[in-house]
């Protein structure tokens, strides 16, 4: 088991040196790591199960998808746009903190049935509020997103939300 890991270990570190310089640790989700990349900053790397299949589903909708600049199979490695998560949290938890106990428990369901759906658009006090939440069902809805919360989405170049994660 070790040297399997030690295997991977090097091959992502080669995978970078030649392409990228050098490696830095981003985040971990529970199937998949992410590293941001030395000298290209609006890029990250994802490495895990699953990640191939995601920026497949990603390509074929970039108006809610990051872009997708390599995908390596051999490697199972994802090149993809670095987007503003930090400021997406921000509106999200803007949002929280004025229509607490409406959005805070977000399942795919209340997306896919228009009648739940506009039941809790309803609640909503701000326009900025329904405007983000119909962003976020577009996306959702567009991707067949299950892993629905605040920290999978992120703002590309043009201030556009956009899915981090599905």
């Amino acid at each position: 088991m070790k040297d399997l890991k030690q295997y991977i270990k090097t091959t992502i570190r080669e995978f970078f040196n030649k392409n990228y310089d050098s490696e830095y640790f981003f985040n971990k989700g529970s199937y998949k790591e992410v590293f941001s990349v030395k000298n290209h900053p609006d890029k990250l790397i994802k490495k895990g199960k699953g990640v191939i299949e995601e920026a497949e589903l990603f390509k074929k909708y970039p108006n809610v998808s990051p872009k997708i600049y390599k995908i390596d199979y051999e490697n199972n490695l994802v090149v993809v746009e670095k987007l503003d998560n930090i400021s997406a949290q921000k509106d999200f938890d803007e949002l929280i903190n004025k229509d607490r106990g409406y959005i805070h428990n977000w399942g795919y369901i209340i997306f896919k049935d228009e009648k739940e759906y506009n039941s809790l658009r309803n609640k909503l006090t701000s326009i900025k509020g329904k405007v983000l939440l119909d962003r976020v069902r577009e996306i959702v809805l567009t991707l067949n997103m299950k892993d629905i919360h605040s920290r999978n989405f992120g703002y590309d170049n043009n201030d556009l939300l956009k899915a981090i994660d599905i």
